[in-house]
């Protein structure tokens, strides 16, 4: 037992560590007006709409690629460390494009989705880098994930660094 609520810290912190980074960033760029340049440069998809989104920024990249070196170096493992950290970022991404796909507006929400992509991706990324280890801890790290991540976005909210409680 022991052994899996280790693997669940070790899978998920990194993830919601980088999260709450990318919303104190998000908070911080819209309320003193920093600058910051979206990853899709603006473009538009054959359907018209943007490729991704304004949320998924440069400096959002680079928050990605300091959580990877920290934790690479807290774990002494940067496979792991680069998967999961890319994940949470890569997860945002394909999330923001099915959002526009489904003509659903930034800020508002695709149910599980919002909740889950950067988890799903970390599973999906880390059996194509052949780390299965995780595996085993799925059955838990959804619903907690899930339950933490409903919770973790009220307080947000609540404390005004989120525009919307979901």
């Amino acid at each position: 037992m022991n052994d899996h609520v280790f693997l669940i810290i070790k899978l998920l912190f990194p993830l919601w560590f980088t999260n709450v980074l990318y919303v104190l960033w998000h908070f911080v760029r819209y309320k003193y007006g920093f600058w910051d340049y979206p990853i899709d440069f603006n473009v538009n998809f054959i359907d018209g709409r943007r490729l991704i989104g304004s949320a998924k920024t440069v400096v959002g990249l680079f928050i990605t690629v300091m959580c990877i070196l920290i934790y690479g170096i807290i774990i002494s493992d940067y496979k792991v460390s680069s998967v999961l950290i890319s994940s949470n970022y890569i997860g945002a991404a394909v999330s923001g494009f099915l959002k526009r796909r489904f003509k659903i507006i930034r800020g508002n929400a695709l149910p599980l989705i919002d909740q889950l992509d950067y988890l799903i991706m970390a599973f999906v990324l880390l059996n194509f880098f052949n780390i299965s280890y995780f595996n085993r801890i799925a059955v838990f790290a959804f619903p907690i994930n899930y339950l933490l991540h409903k919770i973790s976005v009220v307080c947000a909210y609540k404390l005004g660094f989120r525009a919307k409680p979901y």
